[in-house]
């Protein structure tokens, strides 16, 4: 049975930020003959592989500012259904198929809707008192910015620990025995996993947004994968741009010989 909720192929948009499209054109035709997506760099020393960090001072979950991920970022959406894409992103694009980014690490993201409504108790830093208080609602949003910031700051105090027990002498009571401190540390190297392969692909958004809200992530149907992208031409399924680039694409990209959309066809 034929359906058209999703595609077989995911899209990448480029050129947002450009003002004219002989610019963002300009980035596509890079992009095709570099054989690179570049993810955003988190960090400016080119010799630390970073995808994923937790922020230290980050105000919220919810603002999507207590983690960062370098990522590059997909649309699973059916191609004539793009409109609404192409008018928050542009009109220049590249697609893959959904099997050839499984190989390079794609997956889609999690959706986490912040006016859903939470009946639960608010976690708290201080103490453990809160889990026997009666249950209240809440926004989903206001529970998760509390269950992150308290699971931050235990976290910190974890690392300060360890920190500590490095530093200090033997025997100590500020000192952990190698088993302790083995099973501490291994405790954050996993959070910090959790942080790459679980928090990165989540995406908090504001569901009561009309459908072309810059901010209504939802009908994104995103797909990221960790760090940059390398691929060979023949990998590309299609390319999307206006027609009126198409000789110039021709000229640029001599060896492309797959699908390509004109973005401005009625």
């Amino acid at each position: 049975m034929e359906q058209r909720y999703v595609s077989d192929e995911l899209t990448h948009f480029v050129g947002q930020h450009q003002s004219t499209d002989e610019d963002r054109f300009a980035i596509l035709v890079e992009i095709l003959t570099s054989g690179l997506l570049k993810a955003p760099p988190l960090t400016a020393d080119p010799t630390q592989d970073l995808t994923a960090q937790t922020v230290v001072g980050g105000t919220s979950f919810s603002g999507r500012d207590m983690y960062r991920s370098s990522v590059v970022c997909f649309c699973d959406i059916p191609l004539a259904d793009f409109a609404l894409h192409m008018g928050k992103y542009s009109r220049f694009g590249l697609s893959f198929t959904k099997r050839t980014l499984l190989q390079k690490g794609a997956n889609p993201v999690f959706y986490v809707a912040n006016d859903s409504i939470v009946r639960e108790r608010l976690p708290s830093a201080r103490n453990t008192e809160w889990q026997g208080k009666p249950f209240s609602e809440y926004p989903r949003q206001q529970y998760l910015d509390r269950l992150m910031s308290v699971l931050e700051w235990r976290r910190s105090q974890l690392f300060s620990r360890l920190a500590r027990s490095c530093n200090a002498p033997d025997p100590s009571p500020q000192r952990l025995n190698d088993d302790d401190f083995s099973m501490l540390f291994q405790l954050e190297v996993l959070l910090r996993a959790v942080d790459k392969h679980l928090v990165s692909f989540c995406v908090p958004f504001t569901a009561d947004r009309p459908d072309d809200h810059n901010e209504n992530y939802y009908f994104e149907r995103e797909w990221r994968a960790l760090g940059s992208i390398n691929f060979e031409l023949a990998e590309v399924h299609r390319i999307l741009l206006p027609k009126s680039f198409a000789a110039a694409l021709r000229d640029r990209v001599p060896g492309y010989v797959g699908q390509i959309h004109f973005t401005d066809a009625k």
